[in-house]
């Protein structure tokens, strides 16, 4: 039996989203990732609007910079760099970056 198709929401930029946009509207895509405009941004200004679309754009691309600087962290361990060292480029204590990236 074939997959039953998600239903389409119409896409906007986020300098296009209509003043009463339909629940569930998709703000924009980046990088493969939706934000999607819940009921309690539906009465926004539009600046507000593109701020909180801005910020949960930002929130979706924590996960892949954390994951960078895991590998980046790992990297300069194995070329001798120290956790104060570290931790200073990172703006924590070295015993802070050890605790947060030993294991």
């Amino acid at each position: 039996m074939p997959r039953k198709q998600p239903a389409v929401s119409p896409v906007y930029r986020l300098d296009e989203i209509p003043e009463y946009p339909p629940e569930g509207v998709v703000l924009g895509v980046a990088g493969g990732v939706a934000s999607v405009l819940p009921r309690s941004l539906q009465n926004l200004a539009p600046d507000a609007k593109q701020a909180a679309g801005r910020l949960q754009l930002l929130a979706n691309h924590r996960e892949d910079i954390e994951e960078q600087i895991d590998h980046a962290v790992a990297v300069a361990r194995c070329l001798g760099v120290s956790w104060p060292a570290i931790g200073w480029c990172l703006g924590v204590t070295g015993e802070g970056a050890r605790k947060a990236f030993s294991g």
